[in-house]
Formats: structure tokens, sequence, C-alpha cells
């Protein structure tokens, strides 16, 4: 032991000789360890809530340093505050990240379960008190040690009607949330599986839960009220468009496409008549051959039909394309008639392990095929798959052309998770920030470093919070972001936000920084690099770390040698924009053929490695843990 405190003659607590750990014990109890991360954990304090008489404990853990090129992403302000809790000393719950913060704790106390600390120590960022004296900063947080919506002191005083347990969400076992139970009448200290109103019970259990682990809800998916931005194909009187496919491994495949029939320069008089169709969709799998399908019908007008072709063999890391040859006989009056192709995706007939995604403007289009850019829409989440929306908004004249977000699509389809994006707000004004415009092109920076919070409050400004949206991961498109890091203030490529509270999503999201982006002397393009950032951010805001050597083992990534190492074709790795050697690993995966590790040659764009897609953890995203992995658990890459 380094260093102990004592506090009301109650606790120890106590720092092992190895950085990153730290231990929690008293008189009545052994000490128990609460951290083992590769990074220093310091400034414990203890606070005892005088209403439910839970002892909480806060401490700061570092963040590691940024990356040698002198430009950082994703490096909060260097510290991060985590909790936690105990019932009269009997045990320690596992702890958990709240916020980033700008320097030292020099005091904590709660009451009712509602924490301020406060920080303090000259460091920037950190807000001067009144009259003088040293910055500080003052976060306050709402401690839910359970995440079950209900605050541990309404939980242990019964506040809702029952005394719960603010250390498990579900206190009586029976498979639903304490605060579900409270809002639909059930009780939930007795187990109601077998109780009189079992079958209402199981029913409205099944339609909350939540089976893909992606924070929406089965009634929740297949409600269909997700509003989305999706390129197409958009089919006039006929043609041809092609997608491509990398399968991760072999499987026996069947391929379901989402089309539209919809009319066009409609007349109301005479009486609408139908267009007849015909889909043929040839599928050339490589050595596993060719296979041809076919449908035909005819319809007045569609919203959105899923129609499913099977079965077809698949081989792992062989490009698959499918050609889709689409006819409409146009009807005689009434308008014409146009098919849209919004999405195709080839998946395993057993099971859902192994899907492959394109959204309709990864296409290579026929002489007489159209194409529309965006177009907005209802769509579904897939119960059986782990869906991610992104709201995105982005700065007048930093707008991503539209293979950003088709390869990001593909990017997370590689990881097993289908992700969706809104365009919202496009033309937000360049000078909303407080840094002057240094360069003439009227962009400011967002400066954290600065004006506290300025980062959390530009995306809070800008974000929509009705529902549905409030299951969307915020992303907007900046000019430029500077924050305290470990090594001082700095520009950022991107940065992935928290909100101060676990409670307060609204704060919480991705910047990407564009105008930074351009600055950058890199033999990648502007898109590449957009599509780089964005989707590391967002692989931050699912729980992945950085990509570092000493960390978990992966035969498949590291080899035989027993020992984690430092990879390079990871997404997830520091810089890949400024460097030519960056650009050849992390965006093209020059020289790499193991899907395992990230990218990879023959696809030539950014991927997750097997690693990184391990820590995503979607029912944590809208709070923006980021670090979750590095700090608490060790599991980093």
């Amino acid at each position: 032991m380094v260093w102990s405190e004592r506090f009301d003659g109650q606790f120890d607590v106590c720092y092992a000789k190895k950085p990153g750990e730290m231990g929690l014990g008293s008189d009545d109890n052994p000490a128990f360890r609460i951290t083992n991360t590769p990074y220093e954990s310091t400034e414990p304090h203890i606070a005892i809530d005088p209403v439910s008489e839970i002892i909480y404990v806060v401490w700061v853990e570092e963040f590691p340093d940024a990356g040698d090129d002198g430009i950082y992403e994703a490096v909060h302000i260097g510290k991060s505050v985590l909790y936690t809790a105990t019932e009269n000393g009997t045990f320690w719950t596992i702890p958990i990240q709240e916020s980033n913060v700008p320097g030292a704790v020099k005091n904590f106390e709660v009451n009712s379960s509602e924490g301020t600390v406060r920080f303090g120590n000259g460091e920037p960022g950190s807000r001067p008190p009144a009259g003088g004296g040293k910055p500080l900063a003052t976060y306050r947080y709402v401690f839910d040690t359970d995440r079950d919506g209900i605050k541990d002191s309404d939980e242990f005083l019964g506040i809702l009607g029952n005394v719960t347990l603010w250390w498990n969400s579900d206190t009586d076992g029976d498979g639903m949330p304490d605060r579900m139970e409270f809002v639909y009448g059930f009780n939930p200290v007795i187990s109601d599986i077998r109780g009189p109103y079992y079958k209402s019970f199981l029913e409205i259990l099944f339609q909350n839960s939540d089976f893909d682990r992606d924070s929406i809800s089965f009634a929740g998916e297949t409600a269909c009220n997700f509003p989305v931005t999706s390129g197409y194909a958009n089919v006039l009187t006929g043609g041809s468009v092609s997608y491509r496919f990398w399968p991760m491994t072999a499987y026996s495949a069947t391929l379901n496409l989402d089309l539209q029939i919809r009319r066009q320069g409609i007349l109301y008089t005479p009486p609408p008549t139908t267009a007849n169709y015909t889909v043929s969709a040839t599928v050339n799998a490589g050595p596993a051959g060719t296979f041809t399908f076919s449908q035909s019908g005819n319809a007045l007008e569609w919203n959105h039909v899923i129609v499913e072709f099977g079965s077809f063999s698949v081989l792992a890391d062989t490009q698959t394309d499918v050609q889709l040859s689409i006819t409409i006989e146009q009807p005689s009056s009434n308008g014409f008639r146009t098919m849209g192709v919004f999405s195709v995706m080839i998946h395993s007939t057993v099971g859902s392990a192994q899907f492959s995604y394109k959204e309709g403007r990864d296409f290579q289009p026929g002489a007489s095929l159209a194409s529309a850019l965006t177009d907005n829409y209802l769509t579904c989440g897939d119960p059986s798959r782990p869906d991610l929306f992104l709201e995105v908004d982005t700065i007048s004249g930093h707008n991503p052309t539209p293979d950003v977000f088709s390869e990001a699509i593909n990017a997370f389809s590689d990881a097993g998770i289908i992700l969706h994006y809104r365009l919202d707000e496009t033309s937000i004004s360049p000078g909303e920030a407080t840094t002057t415009d240094s360069d003439g092109d009227g962009a400011t920076t967002l400066n954290d470093c600065t004006a506290p919070a300025e980062l959390q409050n530009f995306l809070a400004t800008h974000r929509s919070t009705a529902s549905p949206y409030d299951r969307y991961l915020h992303v907007i498109f900046v000019n430029n972001v500077k924050a305290q890091t470990t090594s001082g203030c700095q520009n950022l490529y991107g940065i992935a936000m928290s909100a101060d509270l676990a409670t307060d999503l609204t704060h919480s999201g991705v910047l990407v920084a564009d105008d930074q982006l351009d600055s950058v002397i890199s033999t990648a393009t502007v898109a590449q690099q957009r599509l780089k950032v964005l989707i590391h951010e967002v692989g931050h805001a699912l729980g992945a770390s950085h990509e570092k050597a000493n960390g978990l083992y992966n035969a498949c990534v590291d080899g035989g040698g027993g020992t984690d190492t430092l990879n390079g074709f990871n997404v997830m790795g520091q810089d890949g924009l400024s460097t030519a050697a960056g650009v050849n690993d992390r965006i093209l995966g020059v020289g790499n053929t193991a899907r395992c590790k990230g990218t990879v040659s023959f696809i030539g764009m950014p991927r997750f490695s097997i690693e990184s897609i391990n820590q995503f953890d979607l029912t944590n995203k809208l709070s923006v843990n980021t670090g979750r992995n590095i700090d608490l658990l060790g599991n980093y890459v």
C-alpha cells in the first residue's frame, strides 16, 4: 500500500503499487479491488448519503496520451470520474463512469443520490469561483447504480411504491426491470411469472424486451416509425444495377430486396391504373456459382416491400456480385411508375449471425438507370440484429458525400450492426462558436478549453429530442474542435462527448472536425478521411477504446505468441490520416487479408478489428461512455 485514507473510522481507501489498481476495505470486510486498469486511479473521495445511508466513492482515472502526430482523436480532457457504491460496507458495485473532468477532485457531497463533485487545480478549462481564487468546476450527478431509470435513494426509500434493490435493476428476478413493473402496474418485488396476470405480464415483457441488445425494444423496432435518409437506385422504364459484397464466412444465403413502386407525374383522372414489373436477380458468388431468381407482378403503388430470394452459397472473403435487372411496363394513363431499390441484403438461412447489407447508392448503374441521392422515409428496426440510428447535422458547406454514409453502413455491417442515418440540419451557421475565425472563411472553432462545456452545449442545441429521435446517436460535422487532453489544449479530428449526467442524453454525441480534415496533408481522399473519423468516433460511442498493445490477446489478430500486439489495421487506431503508412494500414489495408484485424486490401475501406467489435455495447451508446473499456475492464486493444 502506498497511500490510504481513513473515513469516519469505517473505511480504508488504498492504492496498490501497480498503477491503475485501487482497493476498498473496512474493519469488518477484506479489501476489494475495484479497478484494474493500465492507467492511474487518483483522487478518491467518499461521501455518505444521509437519506439512504448509501456510501459512494468517486475517483479519477487518467486517459492515455494521444497520438504522436500532434493531432488528437477522441482524446478527452485527460481524466474521467468514476464511482462505486455500497450499503453498510457489505459489498461494492461495479464502477461506473460518469463524466470527463477538467482537474483534481476537491470536494464530494451526496444527498438523495444527487452528487456534487467540485474540481479545480488551475488547469485550463476550469471555471473561476465567485470572488476569485483557483479555478473550479462543479459537476452534478444523479446516481442510478443499476441504470434502471430510478435513482438509488428513491429505490432505497420506496418512493415509487415499493422498496427495490438499487444495485439490481430487476429486484424480483422475473425478467422485467423494476421501472417497467411500476409503469405497467406490476409488483417489482414479487415475481409475476406465475401470478394471476401472468399472460399480460409475459406479453408486455415480450413487447418491451430488447432481444438484440441495441437499446430498442421489440415493439419499438417493429413499429417501423424511424425516419431515415437513404440513397436508392431509381429505375424508370428499365435498367440494371449491381451491388458488391464480401462475405466474412461461407454460408447458405438468401437475398432480401427492399423495393418500392411509386407514381410520378400523378394525374387523378382517369382512374389510377397499375404497372407490370419484373425483377430478376443474378448472384455471382465466384467459385460458389451463379444463381438467377425472378419475380413478376403488377402494382399501383407500394410502400416498401421486402422481396426474398433464396437460397445460394457464398464463400468467405470472395467477391459476391448481385445484379438486379428491372423492367416496368408503364400504364397507358395516370402518370408513370418508378421502382426504387432501397437496400439489398444477403444473410444466412440458418440463424442471423452472418449478413451483409448495402443501401441503394452503393451501385454501378446501367444506362437506363436514374439515381436519386437521398430520400426520407420510415423504416423498421430488425429485432434479431442490432440497429444503430444516427441523427446527422452539418455545418453549412460541410455535408459529406453520400458514399461516406454508404461505406459507413458497410463497415458496421461487417461488425454485425445495421446502420441507419437521418440527415437533419444541413446548414448550421459556421459562426456558432466562441473562438474567432482565423482564416477568413467564416468558420469559428468549438473550444472547450476557453469555454467549458461548449462542445456539449452545441450538441444539445442541435439535437432532436422527440420520439423516436431519443433513440438516435447524435453526430455533427463541424468546422474545428479544440479540447483539453493529457497533453494540453489540442485540435482534434473528432471527439465523442459524454454528458455530465448519465440521465442527460441531449449533451452527448459525436463531433467530426471537417475543417481540420481539409487541412490534413494526406494520401487519403476527403471522403475517406471523413469515413475514418466518423466510424472511429462512433466506435468510441459504442464503447470501443483506442487500439493499443498489451491488452487482451486474440490469436487471430495477434498470432501465436500469446501477447497482445499493436494492430495497425484497426480503424480504432489513432491517426491514420496524416501519414502514408497510417492511410495504407487503417484506411486501405495494404498487405492485410485477415478480416479479424480490420481493414483488408481486397475491400480497401476502414474496418473494425474483432477486438473492437467485442467491446461494442449498444445499450450504452446514448450516454457515450467513451473509454469505458479502458477504465473499467482493462479490455483495451
